[in-house]
């Protein structure tokens, strides 16, 4: 028999009972509706009728003043009847039968008291549909000392009681206090008394494996705990030895969501309470879209993290959160780094034909457990309001192929860079791009004769150099010539020649050599809508090739989010006026292999600077940016700093140990045998780092 009564709702209930109807002060009644509580869930006997016996007990072993507790009795009856499953049959024989409680006398009479010195093996930590069992107690010590931050804790020893790093546990005071804290367990020890491995050794039949102890020596777990959340607001130490149990559902979302208005919750993934159902939690939209923070980073080792797919389910829960506030609505650019990630998202609907069908074929498929695990995650994702069946279709779904969707001609490259060289710098390799080589370019952009294609800019600068000039009656090749108004040697001019010819070539399938503009052949941006899609593919493009693309994106969709944001209604790109009337609030940027955009330390990137601005600024505008990449330490240090939700997959040892990774704490082993599918999330509002689970995409499941 289940009750589908919480304990803290039956414990509110007979407290304010007795306040209303006996005068009680809060103190007395909180203290007695615990006694009782205690009482009825330790025994774990909800039917009706098994009440007489156990209200009986308490009777007798309680003071019952003025029959204060049959008559508290008779109403929690009535109260349970109003509010579980029991038929009114039942409630009606235990309501009755509630008098007659202090005429039964019994002599097996098990007292409050007797209850705090029962043996562990009676005191099953099993949780059970009504509400986890305590598993130990915060230990206060000369050795384990609580702080603000984190408290220890010993756990029973229970083979059935299993405490790992990333799962949640409350603290609930059990005197007056009123207090609850909830923590995620970092550290996880087990230990005996036993003083060395020499005194085991003879202490097991002197090293004999097959020999069997007659006693049970204990094993003693301690853990410790990262405090997630305390109830009374307090920033101290816990400072009473209070029980511990996992976590239940609302002290879960309570703690990591509970500041967050329900407008702005925005769903990250899952964990799990002490029942091992899934969990929401929530970021704050506002903290990774703008416009209070932004940006998203994800880290962790190719094949095992799993860094696309949970940027795929950020994707999602976006578009939803879009669909169901459109006046918020957001856009999503992502592109497509390497192999066929996010070209095949909509394939998933050439073989299902719903969500639930997904679920199904997930529940009966012969399938590894992690896989299998994702129907009950799409089961509570669909819950959430997200289903990838109504969010993604062809309408908003766009895929854009370089060369068949999009190419740049010479002026192209000029405008989208503001008439400066950020873009026209994309053509080139770092080593190629000296200080006279930068005055080159400069000279180039500002020089009204040269403003047509790539072809006419080769053959106007050839001509220049051929020219010959007369001195002293001696015809001698020029070593100067004047660009812009500047002179610049004809060595510089060689050898930009020489490595655009080369870059021309590498990057034919993006870049026209005679058109100055490919106006049929650009990515329209100024067409996103919010909950739309656009899937950029630069996977063909060598690095320079994809660093140009994704440049040009970038300055187009901050040209338009800032004349939004100052009010204007038209902005103008490429020469032409687009309306900013209809384009969405933020944009997000998704892209893979971050760490080549913006490396880390002095490691010189043509991009790196404009991508730094966007991190530090782009939360004003609107503009985030979800970036990921196989390690973070290779990610600068100042994009890093202006991120506000970092995500960790498994991950490598010796890439942990870097001082990016600070935040994870003692959780770094747990991050070194995460599964596929699982993650360590540390959002700017959270106190704390959560372990999450996300499902499987559609399109990739076997």
């Amino acid at each position: 028999m289940t009750i589908d009564i919480s304990r803290g709702e039956l414990k509110s209930f007979i407290k304010e009972y007795l306040k209303k109807n006996y005068d009680y002060s809060n103190k007395r009644a909180k203290k007695l509706a615990g006694k009782l509580v205690d009482f009825i869930f330790r025994k774990k006997l909800f039917d009706p009728n098994k009440i007489l016996e156990i209200s009986n007990e308490f009777v007798n072993s309680n003071e019952d003043e003025n029959g204060v507790i049959t008559d508290v009795l008779r109403a929690v009856a009535k109260y349970i009847s109003e509010n579980s499953k029991y038929s009114k049959e039942q409630i009606e024989t235990a309501t009755n039968e509630v008098p007659k409680l202090r005429e039964t006398q019994e002599e097996s009479i098990v007292t409050i008291e007797s209850l705090k010195h029962t043996d562990y093996e009676t005191q099953t930590a099993i949780c059970t549909d009504e509400t986890p069992a305590r598993i130990g107690r915060v230990v206060l010590s000369q050795r384990s000392w609580a702080t603000p931050t984190y408290f220890p804790f010993w756990v029973i020893d229970d083979l059935n009681i299993h405490v790992e790093p990333g799962i949640l546990v409350t603290v609930e005071s059990d005197d007056d206090q009123d207090l609850k804290v909830v923590g995620i367990v970092e550290e996880i020890r087990a230990m005996s008394d036993v003083p060395d491995v020499m005194s085991e050794f003879y202490g097991w039949g002197y090293g004999n494996p097959e020999q069997n102890m007659s006693t049970h020596r204990p094993i003693i777990r301690e853990a410790k705990a990262r405090v997630v959340y305390r109830s009374d607001g307090r920033v101290e130490p816990v400072v009473r030895k209070y029980p511990v149990r996992f976590a239940e559902r609302d002290e879960i979302i309570e703690a990591y969501s509970g500041g967050i208005p329900e407008k702005h919750r925005f769903l990250l993934g899952f964990t799990q309470d002490a029942h091992g159902n899934c969990v929401p939690i929530y970021a704050d939209f506002n903290y990774i879209f703008g416009f209070n923070g932004a940006h998203v980073n994800i880290s962790g080792a190719s094949g095992l993290a799993a860094k696309t797919s949970y940027a795929i389910f950020l994707i999602l829960s976006a578009l939803a959160y879009s669909r169901k506030h459109p006046e918020e609505g957001i856009g999503i650019v992502a592109f497509n780094v390497k192999e066929r990630d996010l070209l095949d998202i909509l394939k998933f609907k050439e073989r299902f034909r719903n969500l639930d069908e997904v679920i199904k074929y997930l529940e009966g498929a012969d399938l590894n457990e992690n896989i299998r695990r994702s129907a009950e995650l799409w089961k509570a994702t669909k819950d959430e309001g997200i289903d990838p069946f109504e969010l993604l279709s062809e309408d908003n779904v766009m895929v854009f192929e370089p060369g068949i969707d999009f190419k740049f001609g010479f002026l192209d490259l000029l405008e989208l860079g503001d008439w400066t060289p950020d873009i026209l710098r994309m053509l080139f390799e770092k080593e190629d791009i000296d200080e006279k080589f930068e005055a080159l370019l400069i000279s180039l952009v500002e020089d009204n004769e040269f403003r047509e294609s790539f072809d006419k800019l080769i053959e106007k600068l050839r001509n220049k150099l051929s020219e010959d000039r007369s001195s002293g009656g001696k015809w001698q090749q020029k070593q100067y010539i004047t660009i812009g108004n500047v002179p610049h040697h004809v060595s510089t001019i060689n050898k930009f020649l020489n490595r655009l010819k080369v870059s021309l070539q590498q990057l034919s399938l993006i870049i026209s050599r005679d058109e100055p503009r490919c106006q049929n052949k650009r990515i329209p941006l100024y067409d996103l809508k919010p909950g739309s899609l656009f899937i950029i593919n630069i996977e063909p493009l060598p690095d320079k090739g994809k660093r140009l693309v994704f440049l040009s994106v970038l300055k187009v969709l901050n040209k338009i989010l800032e004349a939004k944001k100052e009010g204007n209604e038209t902005v103008r790109i490429w020469g032409d006026d687009y309306e900013t009337k209809d384009f969405p609030k933020r944009i997000c940027v998704f892209v893979d292999e971050l760490n080549k955009f913006v490396p880390a330390g002095k490691a010189y990137s043509a991009i790196k600077s404009p991508i730094i601005d966007i991190a530090a600024r782009g939360r004003s505008i609107g503009l985030s940016l979800i970036g990921a990449q196989q390690m973070a330490t290779q990610v600068d240090g100042e994009v890093l700093a202006n991120i506000s939700t970092q995500v960790v997959g498994r991950s490598h040892p010796v890439e942990l140990k870097g001082g990016v990774y600070d935040w994870l704490g003692s959780l770094k082993e747990r991050v070194m045998v995460l599964k596929h599918g699982e993650i360590i999330v540390n959002h700017a509002i959270h106190n704390a780092p959560v372990l999450l689970r996300f499902p499987i995409p559609l399109h990739r499941i076997p």
